[in-house]
């Protein structure tokens, strides 16, 4: 009830270092709009996440469930049909504009590198191959070609991806020793 009250700065400054460990991160197919109990746990929202504003919250709530990467693209690009509208090119000639949608690729990106998303790929897939699994299935929705991942993607080790988390999820909190160890 104190962090589903609390706005994210009270929970960053005041409550995290009391109750980080009963904190289950973010996942996609799990979250509610509220930090909810499961387990012996409290779950936290999709929106903890900084870069996943309240359209795009709203938005992945509305689609859910989600089985896999392609059940998502295919969902989140149905919608875009769904909101798009019939326009004239140049030629005079009928055509769809997509619609507008929340979850563009920054956001999808915030959701795979924070793990909100772990869950929609197979275990053991590292940052790159998520990135561009997701890339190939919007690519397979859309019809359209696929965008290749940045490079700075490929080469992510667990320290580098903590620190991409922590600026996606400052509560985010880890033992950053045994990633040094790993890393050493």
């Amino acid at each position: 009830a104190v962090l589903s009250n609390a706005d994210r700065n009270e929970i960053d400054e005041k409550f995290w270092k009391h109750c980080w460990q009963y904190v289950l991160m973010p996942d996609i197919t799990k979250s509610s709009n509220f930090f909810d109990v499961e387990g012996d746990k409290i779950r936290a929202p999709l929106s903890f996440i900084y870069g996943v504003g309240n359209s795009a919250h709203i938005e992945l709530m509305m689609h859910r469930p989600y089985s896999t990467i392609e059940d998502f693209a295919n969902k989140i690009h149905q919608q875009r049909i769904k909101s798009g509208k019939i326009v004239k090119d140049k030629k005079g000639k009928e055509k769809l504009k997509l619609g507008y949608n929340s979850l563009h690729r920054g956001v999808v990106y915030s959701l795979i590198i924070s793990g909100a998303m772990d869950s929609l790929f197979p275990a053991d897939t590292d940052i790159y191959q998520k990135l561009a699994q997701y890339e190939a299935a919007v690519s397979t929705a859309s019809g359209k070609s696929v965008v290749a991942v940045e490079e700075s993607y490929c080469d992510m080790n667990q320290l580098v991806r903590f620190q991409h988390r922590k600026s996606i999820l400052p509560s985010c909190t880890e033992p950053v020793l045994p990633m040094l160890d790993r890393k050493s």
